[in-house]
């Protein structure tokens, strides 16, 4: 697990402005997968995206993203915690559950591009 530091001090500094988390997983890379939280700032006029935390891991379990989130929640604030932030996921219930569970107040959001590809399929 990599985490930016600096990067969650940004994200208590925003909260009072759009904010938008992303947090997907993709296995496009190599023989694993790579997960990665991105705070995307809509107060700038074109839209700042910052990542700030990834993990490499070889299986895509619920169990790790708990892990990977309860990283996280060590980083960010009391605030940020209970806010309802808005997080975009790629619908996995792995994530979604881990996250739901880590920040019970945060607002899940499945993503576009993930809903669309699978009505394709």
């Amino acid at each position: 697990m990599f985490v930016l530091p600096e990067f969650f001090q940004l994200l208590q500094q925003c909260l009072d402005n759009v904010v938008l988390l992303t947090y997907d997983t993709t296995f496009h890379l190599g023989d694993f997968y790579v997960t990665i939280l991105v705070l995307q700032l809509g107060a700038f006029s074109e839209c700042l995206l910052v990542p700030i935390a990834f993990m490499l891991h070889e299986r895509n379990i619920q169990r790790t993203h708990s892990d990977f989130c309860d990283s996280i929640s060590k980083f960010l604030s009391a605030s940020a915690k209970s806010r309802p932030l808005h997080v975009c996921t790629d619908s996995e219930s792995g994530c979604s559950n881990a996250l739901q569970q880590t920040f019970p107040n945060w607002i899940i959001l499945n993503c576009w591009n993930h809903i669309i590809g699978d009505v394709e399929c």
